[in-house]
């Protein structure tokens, strides 16, 4: 049940995002990393509000209990659903330029005049 609760959560995200085009089919190497970045991301998220929002002193063997890990499941799950949204709505419409600019050399010998 542990194994479940952890690495399955994840996987909605990446299913999602591969219905709706945002990772290609074939391109095995993104698809795990993401899946790998997803499982570390949505179970530290679901431990700090666990822990930190609803004030629940847990480990990783609280799983074993069915009620816990059908509440575990649940959020990480509804999480990750809403996650796969948000992280699109995010990079489609939120775009962040850097222009880096070097310093001109007329304005050194301007002032040698």
């Amino acid at each position: 049940m542990i194994t479940i609760a952890l690495m399955i959560p994840a996987l909605i995200t990446i299913y999602i995002r591969i219905k709706r085009n945002v990772i290609v089919k074939n391109d095995y190497f993104s698809i795990i990393f993401q899946y790998l970045f997803m499982c570390i991301f949505s179970n530290f998220v679901m431990a700090v509000i666990i822990t930190y929002i609803m004030n629940i002193e847990t480990d990783v063997y609280s799983l074993r209990s069915f009620s816990f890990f059908s509440k575990y499941v649940f959020c990480s799950s509804a999480f990750c659903f809403m996650w796969s949204y948000i992280s699109e709505i995010v990079g489609k419409y939120i775009n962040i330029k850097f222009e880096v600019t070097g310093k001109s050399n007329n304005g050194a010998n301007d002032e040698k005049k």
